[in-house]
């Protein structure tokens, strides 16, 4: 897989390549990280329908805050 912002080699489990990591600020990063943790959870531990759609998009929306930021900041690109 490439990192959606500089198109390097990311890790498995990763949003962004690890140097795309390093400029995500922690609130950003941690509020994707437990919205995915979230998403895994209901899937996980079979939720309603409704509730396992809401974590999925909880957690797109923080990862697309982090790619937007990232967009706007990032020295990468």
């Amino acid at each position: 897989m490439r990192c959606p912002v500089c198109h390097e080699p990311k890790p498995p489990g990763f949003l962004v390549c690890e140097a795309c990591t390093l400029e995500v600020p922690a609130a950003l990063h941690t509020a994707w990280q437990c919205a995915s943790h979230h998403a895994h959870s209901a899937l996980t531990n079979k939720k309603p329908a409704d509730r396992i759609a809401q974590a999925q998009a909880d957690e797109d929306h923080a990862a697309r805050a982090i790619l937007s930021h990232l967009r706007q900041h990032g020295s990468a690109l």
